[in-house]
């Protein structure tokens, strides 16, 4: 079972999982009771709503083209 959930989740980071795909991706992976522990905000966030949030918000960063999520690739011809 975690074998599958891992390879989910490596598709979905990885950009292997189309832009209008990924958020229902993310909530197919995240459990309703879900506790996201972040690096930068101190205190646990709680939930899938908020969870999902944050990594919608970080797979925007690292891959800002893709909208909204949409996994974190680079370009090797760079």
């Amino acid at each position: 079972m975690i074998e599958k959930t891992i390879d989910a989740w490596h598709q979905l980071i990885s950009g292997q999982v189309p832009a209008d795909r990924f958020e229902a991706a993310l909530d197919d992976l995240l459990a309703d009771e879900v506790i996201f522990y972040s690096p930068v905000v101190y205190t646990p966030q709680r939930g899938r709503d908020l969870t999902k949030m944050y990594l919608m918000a970080a797979g925007s960063t690292f891959n800002p083209s893709s909208g909204e999520g949409g996994g974190a690739k680079s370009d090797s011809t760079a």
